[in-house]
């Protein structure tokens, strides 16, 4: 499996997420409450808006279009049709948060990133 950096651990607190671009898709990273890494896709399942000027009610983020509402911590539709989000296998490696080129194969646990975890 390959991987790419696209952010630095430094960039995160718990909360805050970040877009990026990985082999050109949108992918959102995600430091959740207890400082663990995430990534998502960050086009909504509806109609692919983008997720990043989303509200934010905790782990959840509401679409901007239309209102779908998903579970950042585990890509789940709480509001919509269900289809989740796309999850990408996300990696700490020192000071580098590194994420998956592509997305985790439907039934797969993603791999998350702890800053500082051996």
């Amino acid at each position: 499996m390959e991987f790419v950096r696209v952010a630095k651990v430094a960039e995160f607190t718990p909360g805050v997420s970040r877009s990026v671009r990985v082999v050109g898709r949108h992918v959102r990273v995600y430091m959740d409450g207890e400082g663990v890494l995430r990534a998502m896709e960050n086009g909504c399942r509806h109609q692919g808006a983008d997720l990043s000027g989303g509200r934010r009610e905790g782990s959840v983020v509401v679409c901007p279009r239309h209102g779908w509402r998903y579970d950042l911590a585990t890509g789940a539709c709480v509001g919509g049709d269900g289809r989740p989000l796309r999850a990408y296998h996300c990696r700490v490696e020192g000071e580098n948060v590194l994420v998956s080129l592509f997305p985790v194969p439907e039934g797969t646990v993603a791999e998350t990133g702890r800053p500082g975890a051996p």
